[in-house]
């Protein structure tokens, strides 16, 4: 048996249940499942549909970025002035924010579909696919951020005052401003039409880092 949602609990007769809020998110995730040498080195790691393969493998049941990422040091994949932001960040929730998830071990959902629609195509690029999850709520850490916020940081990335506002629980009903509203998530989702996900064939991990992990130095 799979997983089922029955009323604000997802169950399976063999692994338990869980309670599960009720409102259904929507997630652009990456999609790549095949690679070739031709590629290269242009193909970055996080183009590879692991959301997609992972939810698959747990019958929709994803587990937490903390869960997946247990003994790694927390890092970011940006480089420049995206990356200095991102550390920033970090720092400044390590110090005042610890109850919220960190934007390096998160889930970055959206509140419905138009607006993750829309943010696919104006913002993401790359071969993306758009699904729609439900959080649970088990020890789940959820922030809700005003994007806006970060796109200033990225232009001021040592601007403490900022980063303490993006920090700050995001009002996206005032204004009618949910379109800015990201929803960041460490904890556990469900996809309830993970039977249609892809999966990434170990032949094509192997080629990838064959041809873009470095040799150790000895």
């Amino acid at each position: 048996m799979s997983w089922e949602i029955q009323g604000n609990i997802l169950v399976d007769i063999a692994q338990g249940s869980y309670e599960i809020n009720s409102h259904e998110f929507w997630y652009v995730v990456p999609a790549r499942t095949h690679y070739q040498a031709l590629d290269g080195k242009k193909v970055r790691p996080l183009e590879f549909a692991f959301v997609l393969h992972n939810a698959h493998l747990g019958k929709g049941l994803l587990p937490s970025p903390t869960t997946i990422l247990e003994g790694m040091e927390p890092d970011t994949q940006k480089g420049g002035v995206g990356r200095n932001t991102e550390i920033f960040l970090e720092d400044v929730r390590t110090e005042l924010f610890q109850e919220h998830p960190s934007r390096l071990r998160c889930y970055f959902l959206n509140l419905d579909k138009d607006i993750a629609t829309r943010r696919m195509n104006d913002i993401l690029r790359g071969n993306k696919k758009l699904v729609r999850c439900f959080i649970v709520s088990n020890n789940t850490k959820i922030h809700f951020a005003d994007n806006r916020i970060y796109e200033q940081l990225e232009n001021n990335p040592d601007d403490k005052n900022l980063a303490i506002r993006y920090w700050q629980t995001f009002d996206y009903q005032k204004n009618n401003s949910s379109h800015n509203l990201e929803i960041l998530v460490d904890g556990p989702l469900y996809f309830p039409d993970w039977e249609t996900f892809p999966t990434i064939s170990q032949d094509t991990m192997m080629s990838w880092q064959v041809d873009n992990m470095a040799a150790p130095k000895k």
